[in-house]
C-alpha cells in the first residue's frame, strides 16, 4: 500500500520551498510526488526542478495555465499508487502525515481516510478536528451517506449549532482517496461548478462504502496567502456558489435522494452567507461598495426561499443575530456587524 501526493502549483514561489520540504522530510518515503506546474510565471519552476533533480520519487509535469481543477486532474492521471492525497503548494504536512495514514490504511483499508487540519494565520493557529472523537469509522454505505455525504450537501439538526464549520469536510486536501475510484471522478472547472472541492467530494463519497477518521497527524492550511483563490469579491463567490446549489439539486433529483438532502441544500444556501460576507468585508473595496454588494446579494430570491425553512433555535446569540440580519435584509446594521468583526469566520468560529 502506497500513496501518490498530487501538488498543483501556480506562482507559488513564496511558499513552495516550505511545502516541498515538508514532503521530502516525511518519516517514510514509500510514496510518489506528482507536481503539476499550471503555467507559473514566477520562480516556481526553478524550485520544483531543484527538488525533482534531487529526489527520484518527485515527478514533474507542466501544462498551460488551465486552473487548479485541470492541474489536479492531470495529477490523478499520472498517479500510480494505491491512494491519492492532495497538497496545495502554499500548505504543508506534519512529518508523520504519510506514515501514520499509511499505517492505518494497511491495517484497516477504507475507501476514504479523513484527517484533521490546522488553519495557519499570521499570528495564531486553529485546529480543525472534524469530529469530537479521536477516531471514527464508517463501515457501511448508509453510515457513509448519513455522516459524510449529507454533511457535504449542508448542515441539518445539531450541525447548525456550528454554522462556521460548514465546509470543514469540503477540501480535497486532508484526505486519502482510493486511486481506482478517483480516476473515474475528476474535478470540474471552478467556472462551471463554483466549488470544485465540494463537488469532487460529493461525487466521490456517493460512490464509496467505507471511510475512517484519525486525529493524530495534521495538514497545515495556510491562511496567510491573500492571493489565494478564496479571496474573491462576495458577488463572485455568490455567482459560483449558485451554480453549486443548482448542481446539488439536480444531483439529488437524479439519484432520488431523500428530503433531508433538499433541506441540507437550503441550509447551505443560508450558512454560506458567512463565507460570502467574509469575502466581501475582507476585500479592499470601500465600505459603501461592500454594503452595496451585500444588499444586492441578500435581495436574491434564493434567500427568501432558503430562510423559509431555516431553523434558528440551535444557534448561539451572535449567529442568531447574524442570520436574522441577513433574513430581514438589514444591510447597514449587518455591514457594521461584520466590519467590526474584521475577519468573521476565524473570530466567530
Amino acid at each position: 500500500m502506497s500513496t501518490s501526493i498530487v501538488i498543483p502549483v501556480f506562482n507559488s514561489e513564496k511558499y513552495l520551498d516550505r511545502c516541498l520540504s515538508s514532503v521530502v522530510n516525511q518519516d517514510c518515503k514509500d510514496f510518489e510526488v506528482i507536481i503539476i506546474n499550471d503555467g507559473s510565471t514566477d520562480k516556481s519552476e526553478k524550485i520544483i526542478k531543484k527538488y525533482s533533480a534531487k529526489y527520484s520519487y518527485i515527478k514533474y509535469y507542466k501544462q498551460e495555465n488551465s486552473g487548479v481543477s485541470m492541474a489536479r486532474n492531470l495529477g490523478i492521471k499520472k498517479c500510480t499508487k494505491d491512494y491519492i492525497t492532495f497538497l496545495d503548494a502554499d500548505d504543508w504536512l506534519d512529518n508523520d502525515y504519510i506514515q501514520k495514514s499509511e499505517t492505518y490504511l494497511k491495517s484497516q483499508p477504507v475507501d476514504l481516510l479523513l484527517l484533521p487540519y490546522i488553519r495557519e494565520y499570521k499570528q495564531f493557529s486553529r485546529k480543525n478536528l472534524l469530529f469530537k472523537d479521536n477516531f471514527k469509522k464508517f463501515s457501511t454505505k448508509a453510515e457513509v451517506d448519513n455522516n459524510l455525504l449529507l454533511k457535504i450537501f449542508g448542515p441539518i439538526g445539531d450541525e447548525l449549532k456550528q454554522p462556521a464549520s460548514i465546509d470543514d469536510l469540503s477540501p480535497c486536501w486532508g484526505k486519502f482517496y482510493k486511486s481506482d475510484i478517483c480516476k473515474n471522478i475528476y474535478f470540474e472547472d471552478i467556472s462551471k461548478i463554483g466549488a470544485e472541492d465540494i463537488w469532487f467530494n460529493l461525487n466521490y463519497i456517493f460512490h464509496i462504502n467505507s471511510a475512517a477518521y484519525i486525529s493524530n497527524t495534521f495538514y497545515h492550511y495556510n491562511k496567510e496567502n491573500t492571493s489565494s483563490l478564496t479571496h474573491k469579491k462576495g458577488s463572485e463567490v455568490f455567482n459560483k456558489r449558485e451554480k453549486l446549489y443548482e448542481a446539488m439539486e439536480l444531483f439529488a433529483r437524479r439519484y432520488s435522494l431523500s428530503r433531508k438532502y433538499n433541506l441540507a441544500i437550503k441550509n447551505r444556501v443560508v450558512v454560506d452567507l458567512i463565507g460570502i460576507s467574509n469575502n466581501i468585508y475582507s476585500s479592499n473595496l470601500s465600505f459603501i461598495e461592500k454594503y452595496t454588494i451585500e444588499k444586492k446579494i441578500l435581495n436574491k430570491k434564493i434567500y427568501e426561499i432558503a430562510f423559509g425553512n431555516f431553523d434558528f433555535h440551535g444557534l448561539s446569540g451572535r449567529w442568531k443575530l447574524f442570520f436574522h440580519l441577513c433574513k430581514s435584509k438589514q444591510c447597514f446594521v449587518l455591514s457594521c456587524f461584520i466590519y467590526l468583526g474584521e475577519n468573521l469566520k476565524p473570530l466567530l468560529k
